[in-house]
């Protein structure tokens, strides 16, 4: 167990927040994969279609999190992918349907299309609901990490 506290740009204004405190240590380093596309416009409704098969296998291969999609107003989609490990990015990347879906990806689907894979140096967040005091833990027992951000 290890009691993080992080302390925001504000720190200096008396602004410190407690995000993450007394959890496990996180099994660093999560890998979030950022895929960017453009869909041919003739494509809308055939890709709609595939990523509804698609989309519950993904998320049923060991070791993934969560993920989001979003779409520019420029047309560019975005889909954010997180996952515990490498090893489950690259079960999902050796998956016979996932290979399928990419092939048409490459063929019917994109105009464009850029897959990063980054390993995760970082994690926090700031949630203005969390009603715990922003003082570190004084009797917990574990140690605190302080982090300047």
């Amino acid at each position: 167990m290890i009691s993080i506290i992080h302390f925001t740009g504000y720190a200096a204004k008396g602004n410190i927040r407690r995000v993450v405190a007394d959890q496990p240590e996180k099994s660093l380093p999560m890998i979030l994969v950022a895929f960017r596309s453009r869909l041919r416009p003739e494509a809308t409704e055939s890709y709609a279609a595939m990523a509804q098969q698609i989309g519950p296998l993904a998320m049923a291969v060991p070791g993934y999190v969560a993920h989001k999609a979003y779409t520019a107003a420029d047309g560019e989609r975005v889909t954010l992918v997180e996952y515990e490990s490498e090893d489950a990015v690259k079960l999902w990347a050796r998956d016979r349907q996932h290979a399928a879906a990419k092939k048409a990806g490459h063929a019917e689907f994109f105009s464009w299309f850029r897959v990063q894979v980054c390993q995760v140096l970082s994690d926090r967040s700031h949630d203005a609901a969390d009603k715990r005091p922003a003082a570190p833990p004084a009797a917990s027992g574990h140690p605190v990490i302080a982090r300047y951000y």
